[in-house]
């Protein structure tokens, strides 16, 4: 329940900071934190914990609100506030300026941590291995291919960095480093969870990555990303991040939360790597074997390996059986066969029941091998660094397995659900060599969110400027699972949309005329170039972009710079400072350029979408959910198609007016708009701006 006294800490933070920043109080702001703080301060509703959905539109001020509002109540409540971010920039915003600008100017009295993943620290353990390796004949890696410490130059990065570490000048957080670490010297010394002892570990009273973890306890606010509160949720919630009972979530950027979820619980298996890390895993095994024999873990040791030798079998049949069902009419380097009502063919089925009895064996012997290292671990005196090493060794080799034991599972079991989950093959043909992916994936996150997060947090609140599509909820509903009777408002933005014109020119040729509609961009499209210094062009396809640009002369491909051909970073300042030096400057980019783009004033005056996003037909989750819905007497492209679309164009439109002064055009080159009847129902739930006729 909201009390008195948190409303009027509330109420005079808020008072405060307006005056302290001299701002105008905006009446979304104020709706936003009063929806915030009474659905925040319920004990549950139902038998489930409080859970907010608010769509609060651009230039709302949504970090003041969830801020203002959160961090009283979950002091109130005697709970930790973790704000979760879907991209780095937002994150480092938060960390290093919004929070610490609220907590000054507001009176509220609050702590802030990062927290991150265990893959950004060092670990000490592992790195002493890596300046060792080539002395050290007790400890010989797991996995050959990972680990290349033969190269001069990332020996002198290794003893910098344990340099560095010693003299205290460095606390281990790669993204503290003075320079830039490739991916492959910086991952051969950190671990994941599966290959953490833990506090079992020789320099556990050294690991940054615990220091940093240990420093989480004392904050009132953690500032993370989706995918680690997933991941943390993933391995039962508490082991990074405060448990969930004990939480109260704040989710910015909070459509793709359920993407992201999706993708957490997908399993997977790339055969050859498969097979590559079962022949690596047992020539490791074979050659530690002499190793143990002082501690008598040999013979586990040698029944790991022999499990190995029947599971390459197994692996060797199963590949033979998804090579068979590769149908002769597939075409180009990379293709896809997905199962209709996710039904595995009967003989990959049995395929993958053998190979994920086998993986139990293996399993079932490693958990003991882990078990009998820890015991040795526990045992006071005696040289553990090699029990260490094999530790280690076991929970990456279980870690990884399981992770593939899941699809192989998934796939003998090929139960319906509902919806089913999408299961699918991958064929990438190199002419040199045939890989062959297996996937299993499920097409809504209802039930891993439900289980991990709605069912569980003291408290959830999802916020972005695009939630709704077409004007309601439904679709995020569907796709992350919230509760009916959750809380689901939307915020209405402060800008005035009649500062930006809306053009939909009514000659072009229907977009779903490919080649048409193509060719007649590439003749209208430089007619547009000239109303603004600064021009975004969203394309739907990476094919329709490349045949636009490259039908266009050399001096016009002069002024635009175009997604692939740099980092998204590096084209945006590359604009930037073209726009600065008082040039014109054309973006061309796809999807992730329609959102978490920041270019206001001059930088963007001009927003041209070249066709509605719909997404691709043939995504394996997408044609599942879509199968899903047909079969029980829905209309998939009503139901799914057109919402999805309409949220992708509700958020391109949004590069247009990102402050209250902005103004310029969006010009959107699909007269499906004016023709359909989806087109009529997709413009209706744009933004009210003026419209611009031919």
């Amino acid at each position: 329940m909201l009390t008195d006294a948190v409303k009027d800490k509330i109420r005079s933070a808020y008072n405060q900071l307006v005056q302290e920043r001299d701002l105008q109080p905006r009446w979304g702001q104020r709706q936003m934190i009063a929806e915030v703080s009474k659905a925040l301060s319920r004990d549950g509703f139902s038998s489930r914990p409080p859970i907010a959905v608010i769509e609060a539109g651009t230039g709302t001020g949504k970090t003041i609100a969830y801020t203002i509002a959160a961090v009283p109540v979950a002091q109130a409540r005697d709970k930790r506030l973790v704000i979760s971010t879907a991209t780095v920039a937002l994150q480092e915003q938060l960390i290093y300026q919004d929070l610490p600008d609220i907590a000054k100017l507001s009176g509220l009295e609050f702590s802030v941590a990062l927290a991150k993943g265990r893959r950004r620290y060092v670990c000490l353990s592992r790195l002493d291995q890596a300046l060792n390796n080539r002395s050290a004949g007790q400890t010989i890696p797991l996995y050959p291919d990972e680990y290349d410490w033969n190269t001069d130059g990332d020996m002198g990065v290794y003893e910098a960095c344990m340099a560095s570490l010693a003299r205290g000048d460095w606390d281990g957080d790669r993204d503290n480093w003075p320079d830039t670490i490739d991916d492959r010297v910086w991952f051969p010394i950190t671990s994941d969870h599966a290959q953490c002892t833990g506090r079992r570990c020789t320099y556990i009273s050294q690991c940054s990555f615990f220091k940093a973890r240990d420093q989480l306890a004392d904050a009132d606010v953690i500032v993370t990303n989706h995918d680690l509160v997933l991941s943390d949720l993933s391995i039962g919630g508490g082991v990074v991040l405060p448990a969930p009972e004990d939480t109260l979530y704040v989710f910015d950027e909070g459509h793709h939360l359920a993407e992201k979820a999706k993708n957490h619980s997908t399993a997977f298996c790339h055969i050859h790597s498969t097979k590559q890390w079962i022949i690596d895993t047992v020539s490791w095994l074979e050659k530690a074997q002499s190793v143990y024999v002082e501690y008598k873990l040999d013979d586990l040791i040698e029944k790991i390996a022999k499990y190995f030798h029947d599971l390459m079998s197994a692996v060797e049949t199963l590949e033979a059986e998804s090579v068979s069902l590769r149908p002769d009419s597939f075409d180009g380097n990379s293709q896809e066969l997905r199962f209709e009502h996710g039904k595995v063919p009967e003989d990959l089925r049995a395929a993958s029941l053998s190979c994920a009895q086998l993986g139990a064996k293996v399993l079932g012997v490693a958990e003991r091998l882990v078990i009998e290292c820890e015991d040795l671990l526990d045992e006071e005196g005696g040289d553990t660094e090699a029990v260490d090493a094999l530790l280690s060794a076991c929970q990456s080799l279980t870690g990884r397995l399981t992770l593939t034991q899941a699809l192989w599972s998934d796939f003998a079991h090929s139960a319906d659900g509902e919806p089913p989950p999408a299961r699918w093959l991958r064929y990438n043909d190199s002419g040199n060599q045939l890989a062959i992916s297996c996937h299993s994936s499920p097409t809504l996150a209802t039930a891993f969110l439900q289980d991990n997060l709605w069912d569980r947090a003291a408290g959830v609140l999802i916020t972005s400027a695009s939630i709704t599509a077409l004007g309601k909820f439904d679709r995020f509903r569907l796709h992350a699972g919230t509760p009916e009777d959750a809380v689901y408002t939307a915020v209405a933005s402060p800008f005035d949309y009649q500062r930006g014109r809306l053009h939909i020119p009514a000659h072009l040729p229907e977009a779903n005329q490919a080649q048409a509609h193509t060719d007649a961009i590439v003749e209208y499209l430089p007619t547009l170039f000239d109303l603004a210094r600064g021009t975004l062009v969203l394309f739907a396809s990476r094919r329709q972009m490349r045949e636009v640009y490259e039908a266009f002369e050399a001096d016009l491909q002069g002024l635009i710079l175009m997604q692939d051909s740099q980092s998204k970073k590096a084209l945006l300042d590359a604009h930037k400072a073209k726009i600065d030096a008082g040039d014109r400057s054309i973006l061309f980019g796809l999807a992730s350029f329609a959102e978490g783009v920041d270019l206001p004033a001059e930088y963007c005056e001009h927003v041209i979408i070249a066709k509605i996003p719909f997404a691709v037909p043939d995504d394996p989750r997408e044609a599942a959910l879509s199968e899903w819905i047909e079969r029980g007497g829905g209309n998939a492209f009503r139901e799914i198609s057109v919402p999805d679309a309409g949220a992708k164009l509700l958020q391109a439109c949004g590069r247009l007016l990102r402050t209250e002064s902005d103004q310029g055009q969006i010009s959107i080159l699909d007269t499906r708009l004016l023709t359909k009847h989806y087109g009529r129902e997709l413009l209706a739930s744009l933004p009210p701006f003026a419209r611009v006729t031919d």
